[in-house]
């Protein structure tokens, strides 16, 4: 129940995406979830199948949302991958999980969110590869991963969101970092 104009100011910044549950909170959970379950004695396997039932609880208690749901699919596949051991490069995994999206719901091959997270899932790998092959590695890293990880899904999305709203938010990478 939030006023339009909210919304659309929401909209202007380029941080809608907090105001909804998404696959962003989900991936936040899942890698909380993950965290917790590599402390443990149990397999890798077991965590692993332990952290995608968490996912789907988390889906459930939202009321499977398109957005939570399409995040809970791309989480399973990447997962499962690890759980039957198979190796598989991330573009495989990504298209698997992408093609898994729309044969349940065709519909979403015109969605702007499948868009948005295909784009933003991509530019979390890229930065992750860049900052793992980055040279510093330390405590305070996680400062310039945030800054990095902001600016490259900014740009990966960013021609969509040109394309759709008409304008690009200059605020967007400074309010999403915050």
């Amino acid at each position: 129940e939030i006023y339009d104009s909210d919304s659309r100011d929401f909209a202007r910044l380029g941080i809608s995406h907090i105001l909804v549950l998404s696959g962003m909170h989900l991936s936040i959970i899942s890698a909380i979830v993950g965290y917790l379950f590599s402390k443990t004695r149990l397999r890798k396997q077991l965590r692993y199948i332990l952290t995608i039932l968490s996912v789907w609880l988390f889906v459930g208690l939202t009321g499977f949302s398109e957005s939570v749901m399409r995040a809970a699919i791309m989480l399973t596949i990447f997962y499962a991958f690890f759980i039957v051991r198979i190796k598989a490069d991330f573009i495989t995994r990504i298209f698997v999980s992408v093609a898994l999206i729309c044969i349940f719901t065709p519909y979403s091959v015109f969605s702007l969110g499948l868009f948005l997270s295909f784009l933003a899932v991509i530019g979390c790998v890229i930065s992750g590869d860049i900052i793992k092959n980055s040279e510093k590695k330390s405590k305070l890293r996680l400062i310039p991963m945030a800054i990095i990880t902001t600016v490259i899904i900014v740009l990966f999305t960013l021609p969509v969101t040109f394309l759709k709203f008409g304008f690009a938010s200059t605020v967007s990478p400074i309010a999403n970092l915050i």
